[in-house]
């Protein structure tokens, strides 16, 4: 939903590229529109780079042509946003309740909504999570109570596990004392850890443990499945490479041109000339008759691009 993003999530890698602008409706509907198979798609989620509650307008605007019968006509139960509870701008004058972003969305939209909690300690999650300095998490569980959320529109939690730091009984039962009386699911997800990044994921054994805690005392647990991590494609795995030198920045400029040629090789006679867009994340090019068009850019998917379509610089 946005160019970089501001939370500055100690974790995320997009955190430390910082902010490099908004999304109109528009780009956040052709990453959709834009794939190849994209009539063949069955559920979307607002998630990865940005915040969409900073971009709350445009996520909107998107949305209503997603959901509404003039538009694609989608079920909003087939969409989900996600989010880091963002109640008001951070640096807003008003005081939280007259801001309203995330009551906007809960009330202007009827779209699943995934909250970011990753630990359930104020102390603990600004050290990691800035924003909880000033939009407390407290406070996002508390309007989301106001809500009806027992039937098909849902609430769900987001929590990167990290050995030792937050999959302990002690953060288990914190949790289960947060949540307790808000129909919702917990997501728990493996990290993938960057350059000189301190974190590390918590091993399998710990994480189904937490999964069947937390599931056993009432609140329904899953463990994501990791997806592209066999090309490096997992979250936040590519932005490694811009910090990355030598060797370890020549394995990454490989893994880009690995998950580039995997999109370019499902397009059927791309070489002909024939129009085909790639779109992964924020990332999405078109290939034309004669020229390369970059919508958002990565810099090492585009080194793949010319290296895969031939094309030289001049053209770019």
């Amino acid at each position: 939903t946005q160019a970089g993003c501001k939370m500055g999530c100690k974790f995320c890698m997009k955190g430390t590229l910082g902010f490099h602008g908004h999304l109109t409706a528009a780009d956040i509907l052709n990453q959709i529109f834009s794939i190849p198979d994209a009539d063949k798609l069955t559920n979307i989620v607002y998630m990865g780079e940005g915040e969409p509650m900073d971009n709350l307008d445009n996520v909107l605007r998107s949305l209503d042509v997603m959901t509404s019968p003039w538009g694609c006509a989608w079920s909003p139960k087939r969409i989900t946003v996600s989010s880091v509870g963002l109640l008001h701008h951070p640096n807003s004058k008003f005081k939280i309740q007259n801001s309203k972003l995330l009551q906007r969305f809960i009330e202007e939209s009827d779209c699943h909504l995934a909250i970011s909690l990753h630990n359930p300690f104020a102390i603990e999650r600004q050290e990691i999570m800035p924003i909880e300095k000033v939009n407390h998490l407290s406070d996002v569980i508390a309007l989301l109570k106001q809500y009806d959320w027992s039937h098909q529109r849902r609430v769900s939690f987001e929590y990167i596990c990290w050995g030792g730091v937050n999959d302990t009984p002690k953060h288990a039962n914190e949790l289960l004392r947060l949540l307790k009386g808000l129909p919702c699911r917990i997501n728990l997800i493996r990290f993938h850890a960057g350059v000189d990044n301190a974190f590390h994921s918590s091993d399998e054994k710990q994480m189904e443990w937490l999964r069947d805690y937390l599931t056993d005392h009432g609140i329904t647990t899953t463990i994501r499945r990791s997806r592209g991590e066999d090309i490096l494609a997992a979250c936040g795995m590519l932005e490694i490479a811009l910090h990355s030198e030598g060797e370890e920045k020549q394995f990454w400029q490989d893994a880009a041109f690995r998950l580039v040629k995997a999109h370019v090789d499902a397009l059927a006679n791309w070489e002909e000339n024939v129009d085909a867009v790639m779109c992964y994340g924020t990332v999405a090019y078109h290939f034309g008759e004669q020229n390369v068009h970059l919508v958002y850019t990565d810099y090492y998917l585009t080194e793949a691009l010319y290296r895969l379509t031939g094309h030289d610089r001049e053209i770019w």
